[in-house]
């Protein structure tokens, strides 16, 4: 089996000296590596969107039940309030 001429990574028979990474085409030749870094990549962009939004949602949910129990408290405060006068 033939190597990379620049990095040394096994390439199929018949294509050439390089690797598509090292060629710098994502259609170069039946290595499939570029192609398959490129689609890693885009799953690790969909993962940390994902992550970010989940955590965004989180955030948002607790600033609301923070918000809810603020309005709460002063409710009771206020009844609390009323009752002693």
């Amino acid at each position: 089996m033939p190597y990379c001429s620049s990095c040394g990574s096994p390439i199929p028979e018949g294509q050439g000296k390089s690797c598509s990474m090292c060629y710098g085409d994502i259609d170069h030749g039946k290595d499939g590596y570029y192609r398959q870094m490129m689609e890693e990549e885009e799953q690790q962009e969909y993962k940390r969107q994902a992550e970010h939004q989940q955590h965004e949602e989180m955030i948002e949910y607790y600033q609301t039940i923070e918000e809810e129990h603020r309005a709460y408290e002063e409710i009771v405060l206020e009844q609390h309030y009323d009752k002693n006068q």
